[in-house]
Parts: structure tokens; C-alpha cells; sequence
């Protein structure tokens, strides 16, 4: 639930935005199927980046520099 998704981001000191596809459409829309998928999609809706699976900062720091 929203809710859950709100006290898991707090507790944990994240400070990104967690968006949440309650209807499945952006989910429909980019073909994702594994939880978690962090995505890197730029201001014209293209995908940058796709990393399937959990990732630690040192990868999420890789991961966005690769695209920069």
C-alpha cells in the first residue's frame, strides 16, 4: 500500500523519489516485470538505463555515470 511504500521510504533514510504505478500503466508502457527494475528515463520519456535486480549505491553510482 501507499502507506507502506511512505513508512519503508522513511524508515530506511531514502531521500530519491519512489514513484508508484497503481494501475500498472507505466508498467504496461516500459515492459516491466521484475521487482526491483530501476529505470533511468530521461525528460523526453526515453529509456537510458535499465538495472533488473536490488542495487547498492556503488552500483546505482556506476549505473547513472555509464549513461552520463
Amino acid at each position: 500500500s501507499p502507506d507502506t511504500v511512505k513508512d519503508f521510504v522513511r524508515d530506511k533514510g531514502m531521500t530519491f523519489n519512489i514513484l508508484l504505478d497503481k494501475q500498472g500503466k507505466i508498467g504496461n508502457l516500459y515492459g516491466v516485470i521484475t521487482i526491483p527494475t530501476s529505470y533511468i528515463i530521461d525528460k523526453n520519456g526515453i529509456i537510458r538505463g535499465k538495472h533488473v535486480g536490488p542495487m547498492s549505491y556503488e552500483t546505482m553510482d556506476h549505473f547513472i555515470s555509464s549513461i552520463q
